[in-house]
């Protein structure tokens, strides 16, 4: 395989020597794209791509493969998650590790912000949805009720309520207010 780290016009494809290129998120501006690569079993990295010059603006290795990226709303912080069942939050301009978190209940195979960018949520392998207070750095709220790995995780736009999809073949609704 050849790793492309350069391009003389937008590029088209990425690629990366791994087994798998799990996620990719752009900003909201679309000037930057997040990749996360890796395996369960092996290291994994995060790549943040300046797409105006194709180029590789930042790139991290992390303990095990990349499951899931995403930016915060206001574009300053990128996100990742791994099947370490770490997530760590980082500074756009810099690079630098702001928020880091560890679920104890199995990998982070999904992450997103709340629309305020106060909050993340977090699926993981082990049935469990979380959210973390970014700027407190705790757990705010934990939800369980699925039967398999919840595989996806949304906030509502309103930020009342998170959504989940787990390989129980359910969607959940919960209600962020009463934790139900």
């Amino acid at each position: 395989m050849i790793e492309s780290t350069e391009f003389e016009s937008r590029p088209t494809t990425f690629q990366f020597i791994s087994r798998y290129a799990w996620c990719s998120a752009f900003s909201a501006d679309a000037k930057l794209l997040v990749t996360g690569y890796g395996h369960w079993t092996e290291p994994g990295e995060v790549r943040l791509w300046d797409l105006s010059t194709g180029k590789v603006r930042f790139k991290f290795k992390e303990s095990l493969g990349v499951r899931t990226v995403g930016f915060s709303p206001d574009g300053k912080l990128f996100a990742s998650g791994n099947f370490a069942g770490e997530a760590k939050l980082r500074d756009i301009e810099t690079g630098e590790v702001v928020f880091q978190l560890k679920e104890t209940a199995g990998s982070v195979d999904r992450l997103a912000f709340s629309a305020d960018g106060k909050q993340l949520a977090t699926a993981s392998n082990g049935k469990v949805v979380r959210i973390w207070d970014i700027a407190a750095g705790t757990i705010s709220k934990t939800f369980e009720g699925h039967t398999g790995v919840v595989y996806w995780v949304e906030f509502s736009p309103d930020g009342k309520t998170l959504v989940s999809s787990s390989l129980d073949r359910t969607v959940r609704a919960w209600d962020i207010a009463t934790g139900t």
